[in-house]
């Protein structure tokens, strides 16, 4: 599994980049209400300016999972899908 990258776009919205396909990139982007699962092109990436940020891909996973506005469905399963690979990863390491 891909580790999950953690940017800002320049209207400083936070997003997580869950994985990257051949096509698009999944992302989980934090808004106001709830957060939402978006597939972006990486032509869609490069125009919105995304800056790699350097926070814990695993806070943030569980900020995001604590979202106040709460969550789409599909974010939610991408998010703890996420966060299932991290530890995994994590418990490998041991």
């Amino acid at each position: 599994m891909q580790t999950p990258v953690v940017v800002k776009d320049h209207n400083s919205k936070t997003a997580i980049i869950t994985r990257m396909g051949r096509k698009y990139a999944y992302v989980v982007f934090m808004k106001s209400g709830k957060l939402t699962l978006g597939k972006l092109t990486p032509v869609q990436i490069q125009n919105k300016a995304f800056k790699t940020l350097a926070i814990d891909p695993a806070v943030a996973v569980d900020q995001f999972l604590a979202h106040s506005g709460g969550l789409t469905q599909s974010a939610r399963l991408e998010l703890e899908a996420v966060k299932e690979g991290l530890h995994e990863t994590d418990s490998a390491g041991l």
